[in-house]
């Protein structure tokens, strides 16, 4: 049990992935995207 005497946390390859991405290690940005939604209240407004 060397893993429990060092503190040592053995995990799978999905959180493993999910760690690299959260915190950015190893990983590289291939391509970010815009979402645009409609801006209701620009169109509510009048002209006074």
């Amino acid at each position: 049990m060397a893993a429990k005497t060092f503190n040592i946390k053995l995990i799978d390859g999905y959180t493993l992935t999910k760690l690299m991405i959260d915190y950015k290690v190893g990983v590289q940005v291939q391509k970010t995207y815009e979402l645009f939604e409609i801006d209701n209240d620009f169109f509510d407004k009048k002209d006074n």
